[in-house]
């Protein structure tokens, strides 16, 4: 989309305002953070020697990064490194424009966008390391949770092979006989959270880890049984 830079004269100047030279440095650290191998210094200068010769958009833009298209350190959504991309072009030329304007309330105006533009750029910046964090939460969570419940997938495991006279009846039954161990075991390493309720737990182990062994050792009636079905 084109980029568009239009100073407004009717906002108040404000000496406290942030400076160029501040927005400047703010720029350079985001481009170090975003983009690898790339200056804030170098691409801002390309910018503006682009945009004499043609309207300013996020496709030609890329242009000016040393890296075509821009080599992103983290982010992989498109969307987001286009919004990425069109508020750093944005904070970017409103900055630089100061330059053009010797009339306070101008320069207020454009400092006033660029601020803008560079506070949704941190913005976005710090919603995607939210999402990022938020994702790697996830991810280990996951792994605590099947690393807890391999504790009692092995002693079900374990238990499957040591059968009663005659072997392992129905998976119902054997759910039941082998409930209260396993019941001792998920209080014992508090593994409530990860297993659930033991009677079912173990029916799904025998339904799908431990299937194997479960066939291996069940009673002769029982593979019966199953067979005729």
């Amino acid at each position: 989309m084109p980029i568009t830079i239009e100073p407004i004269k009717n906002i108040k100047y404000n000496k406290k305002r942030a400076s160029r030279q501040e927005i400047y440095n703010c720029l350079t650290r985001v481009v170090i953070k975003l983009w690898s191998g790339e200056s804030h210094r170098d691409i801002s200068k390309k910018i503006l020697e682009l945009e004499k010769t043609e309207k300013i958009t996020t496709k030609n833009a890329l242009a000016c990064w040393s890296n075509h298209p821009p080599i992103f350190k983290e982010e992989s959504n498109s969307e987001v490194r286009e919004k990425l991309l069109e508020s750093y072009l944005c904070a970017t030329l409103y900055s630089e424009h100061t330059r053009d304007w010797n009339e306070l309330e101008i320069n207020a105006s454009l400092l006033n966008y660029a601020l803008y533009h560079l506070g949704a750029l941190e913005w976005q910046i710090e919603l995607s390391e939210i999402t990022k964090r938020n994702k790697k939460r996830a991810s280990s969570g996951g792994k605590a949770k099947r690393k807890k419940s391999i504790l009692a997938q092995e002693e079900i495991a374990k238990l499957l092979t040591s059968p009663p006279a005659g072997g392992w009846p129905s998976i119902e039954k054997t759910a039941e006989i082998l409930r209260p161990k396993i019941e001792n075991l998920i209080e014992e390493f508090e593994l409530e959270k990860y297993t659930g309720d033991a009677f079912n737990f173990i029916k799904k182990e025998i339904s799908g880890n431990s299937k194997s062994i479960y066939s291996e050792h069940k009673s002769k009636n029982n593979r019966e049984i199953q067979g005729n079905h």
